[in-house]
C-alpha cells in the first residue's frame, strides 16, 4: 500500500492580499491507497507540482470557487511512503498526465 496524504488551502481576496492563505490543512493524513485506488484517485486532478514527474512531485486540483464570497479551494495530494513504493507513485502520475 502507498500512503498519502491530502492537503487544501483556502484563499479569499482578503489572504491573497496578504499573500497567505485564510485556512489550510489536512483532509486526511497517512492514508493507505493501492495502485488502482490511486490511479481512480487521480481522476480528481488537474496538474502536477513540477512540468516533470519525479519523486518529489505533488498534484493538484484547479481551484473551487465559492461564487458567493469569491473563496478560492485547491486540494493537493501527497505521496507520503513507504520510500520502497515511491516507483509506483511516479508511474500513477506519469499514467495519468502522459508524460514519460
Amino acid at each position: 500500500m502507498l500512503m498519502l496524504s491530502k492537503t487544501y488551502q483556502v484563499a479569499t481576496y482578503e489572504s491573497a492580499e496578504d499573500g497567505d492563505y485564510a485556512e489550510d490543512g489536512f483532509e486526511f493524513e497517512n492514508e493507505p491507497f493501492s495502485f488502482r485506488e490511486l490511479v481512480q484517485a487521480l481522476d480528481d486532478y488537474a496538474e502536477t507540482s513540477d512540468s516533470r514527474i519525479g519523486p518529489r512531485t505533488w498534484v493538484s486540483t484547479y481551484p473551487e470557487i465559492d461564487y458567493r464570497t469569491g473563496a478560492e479551494t485547491t486540494y493537493n495530494l501527497h505521496f507520503v511512503g513507504p520510500e520502497s513504493k515511491r516507483k509506483y507513485w511516479v508511474k500513477a502520475l506519469n499514467l495519468k498526465f502522459n508524460r514519460k
